[in-house]
């Protein structure tokens, strides 16, 4: 390289290594996926540089200090060589731009190929392998001169790799520059996510917006657009600019013509180019953070990457060594979606909270994770559950709140297999997998609910549901009077039995209370019975959701709101299983016909409307009577409000986190009773205050009224 075109090199300066002698070449990587530095012969050279030349950037970056420098400043000290502190100033790092790790040296392994050589890759953190000596190519001048473009610090061996035809290992042993750009200069557009330059040709099928306007669209798969910047002053970001076609001598602009015609909510506009000018042509230079170029180069890379292995799988021809690279490149990508950090932590017992939503988007439009291509398999998933490779998992997140792939591709037959999967495990995640089914985003999917009523409740299937009666027990019990001896009297009680098939077919019954009890106390197999029948109860409320009738009216008959009420109020069953029970009251028999929303309280209302004399009477219902209809909820409603009494009672009214769970599902009941005009407005105002107070967290130990008989005197004086 000539002295004119020569320069310093600085702390913070970007460069390319390139490579002369046998092999010749840019170093650069294999893209984001593998570490190792090669050089490609083939990909361009100094008069000709490679298409992906942001594989071949470094930034010469300070020496960082390891453990073992102390030491090395200890041994350079003592001679007070000039020579070892100028050296010293030109250690370095050298920081591969594209991955954001290290060149470094790996001292303790040989080359792969070239034995008598050490390995070179790039490593995220660095080590002391990392430290890098820049002295004057052949010796040509002395120590501690200035390093200039053209010094040469690593060797490109020979050999070739096997898994790589054409790429040479780089082992330890004038690039193209850049700068800043100007305005009126010519520039070329590359797309990083795919590799092509923006092109413009003729597109007849281009609807033109006006007739005046000759259009043509802009194309990535044809030769490069060369744009003009207009104004002779240095380019900035967040600038304003124009883009002018050299070519055709026309402006880019935007249009109005959806690219993705097919999609509900299309996104995505193209561009094209018009001879005339119009503000659809200002377009702003808008900086995009390295990290976010630096996770599409990875999820670029990637695509390719996997694509690639299998292409191998489906032939056959795949060996150990590349099993285990794209096993290590999986657990990155889902390190990499879920963002955290990869600390040697078991991947499969990676717990995701909030997951990474730019990367899923990023491996989506990748082609590395795409979600109706997975759905399309959703039946080979569901033969892998129980082998423990997460297939259960998979399916859940895959389905889990997205509407259109349950509406698109669960069928019957998937239901069936969930169904089969029930009868044969008797677990109750798989009545839960039918319940996700049912809804998404709390809102309910009549489609897939009309399926899974179909196939649970059919009498075929009636073996993996327990059943629910209210049987006719007779108890004992010892009255005892004044000067009477005591005798044993019999008196009959209803209470809640569950019926089920164990698993050699045999009819097993027990009460509701019995199992409850038993389970408390750590039998295991009552505690199975009653998870089970909860998991059961909430798939039953999921499907009776947003008044699906085919499983109200199928479901309502042995489930009774007599049967339900004595079950969510009775204090012996675990607040879980009660809160159950809740959620049954509420889409079984609350939310249904003949129930209708009413507004409790008009906020707005005509002025000649408004009665000169108005009492807290006149707002119920506009004259309209519920009797029949409360009769039939008043003990249903009793319950509430005694329970919200009791809560807001309490001292620390939200300690219990499984009371918690019941305490939602009352509150939500009660909400809904009042938008359903159960509640006339006085007892209203009267739950609102209790309702206020429990949000308040305030303790309250007025007695709030409890009898029917305290209801009125409370009434009568507040008249």
């Amino acid at each position: 390289m000539s002295d004119k075109m020569s320069s310093f090199l600085h702390i913070g300066d970007i460069c390319s290594l390139y490579a002369e002698g046998s092999t010749n070449g840019f170093i650069s990587t294999l893209g984001l996926v593998d570490d190792r530095c090669v050089v490609q012969p083939d990909t361009g050279d100094l008069n000709n540089p490679p298409k992906k030349f942001r594989d071949c950037l470094f930034k010469l970056c300070p020496m960082n200090r390891y453990s073992a420098q102390k030491q090395f400043w200890k041994a350079a000290k003592p001679g007070g060589n000039s020579t070892t502190d100028t050296v010293l100033l030109n250690k370095l790092h050298l920081l591969h731009l594209k991955s954001n790790k290290y060149l470094t040296v790996n001292k303790r392994l040989p080359a792969l190929l070239e034995k008598n050589a050490m390995r070179v890759t790039l490593d995220s953190a660095g080590n002391e392998g990392s430290w890098f000596y820049i002295q004057p190519f052949y010796k040509l001048r002395s120590l501690g001169d200035s390093v200039v473009i053209g010094d040469k610090p690593l060797h490109a061996s020979s050999h070739q790799l096997v898994d790589n035809p054409g790429c040479n290992e780089v082992v330890h042993h004038d690039p193209c520059r850049g700068g800043a750009g100007y305005w009126n200069s010519l520039f070329r557009f590359k797309h990083l996510a795919t590799g092509c330059y923006m092109a413009a040709e003729v597109n007849p099928d281009f609807e033109e917006e006006t007739p005046e306007q000759r259009s043509s669209s802009l194309d990535a798969d044809h030769e490069a657009l060369c744009a003009r910047l207009r104004a002779p002053q240095e380019k900035v970001m967040s600038s304003y600019v124009r883009l002018r076609h050299l070519c055709t001598n026309t402006w880019v602009h935007s249009t109005n013509n959806p690219i993705d015609k097919e999609e509900e909510k299309p996104v995505m506009l193209r561009i094209g180019t018009s001879a005339v000018k119009e503000d659809k042509e200002a377009f702003a230079i808008v900086p995009v953070p390295p990290a976010e170029v630096r996770d599409l180069d990875f999820a670029n890379d990637a695509s390719k990457v996997l694509a690639s292995i299998a292409g191998k799988l489906e032939k056959g021809t795949i060996t150990q060594n590349e099993r285990r690279f794209v096993t290590k490149l999986l657990e990155d990508l889902v390190f990499f979606v879920v963002d955290i950090p990869n600390s040697g932590q078991d991947v499969l017992e990676i717990m995701v909270n909030k997951p990474n939503r730019e990367r899923q988007k990023l491996m989506r439009e990748q082609n590395i994770l795409k979600q109706e291509y997975i759905a399309k398999q959703f039946r080979f998933m569901q033969k892998q559950i129980g082998y423990d490779v997460l297939a259960e998992d998979t399916i859940t997140a895959l389905l889990h709140n997205n509407r259109k792939l349950l509406e698109k591709h669960i069928t019957a037959a998937e239901i069936d297999t969930f169904v089969t999967l029930v009868r044969k495990n008797q677990e109750p995640r798989f009545l839960d997998y039918l319940s996700d089914l049912c809804v998404s985003m709390n809102k309910s999917i009549p489609v897939t609910q009309e399926l899974i009523c179909n196939a649970v409740l059919d009498p075929a299937n009636a073996d993996i549901l327990i059943e629910t009666k209210l049987v006719l027990s007779r108890f004992e019990i010892e009255p005892v009077a004044n000067g009477e001896i005591p005798s044993l009297e019999a008196e009959d009680e209803e209470e809640v039995w569950l019926f089920w098939k164990d698993p050699s077919k045999e009819v097993r019954s027990k009460s509701i209370r019995e199992l409850a009890q038993d389970a408390k106390e750590g039998q295991k197999e009552d505690q199975e019975v009653v998870s089970y029948y909860r998991y059961q109860l909430n798939l039953f409320a999921r499907m009776c959701l947003d008044r699906q009738y085919l499983a109200i009216n199928k479901i309502s008959g042995q489930l009774d709101v007599d049967l339900i009420l004595r079950c969510m109020s009775d204090e012996d069953l675990p607040f879980d299983l009660r809160a159950s029970f809740c959620r049954m009251m509420l889409h079984m028999h609350v939310d249904r016909d003949p129930q209708e929303q009413v507004t409790p309280v008009k906020y707005a209302r005509l002025w000649s409307e408004i009665p000169s004399k108005i009492a807290i009477d006149d707002y119920d219902n506009d004259g309209m009577t519920r009797d029949e209809i409360k009769e039939r909820f008043c003990l249903t409603m009793e319950f509430v409000e005694n329970y919200l009494r009791e809560v807001v009672s309490q001292n620390v009214p939200f300690n219990d986190r499984e009371k918690n769970k019941l305490t939602f599902e009352v509150v939500n009941l009660a909400r809904n009773l009042i938008y359903f005009g159960f509640y006339n407005f006085r007892d209203l105002l009267r739950l609102t205050k209790i309702l206020l107070n429990i949000l308040d967290c305030v303790h309250v130990s007025t007695v709030f009224p409890i009898t029917k008989m305290e209801k009125e005197e409370e009434e009568t004086k507040a008249t």
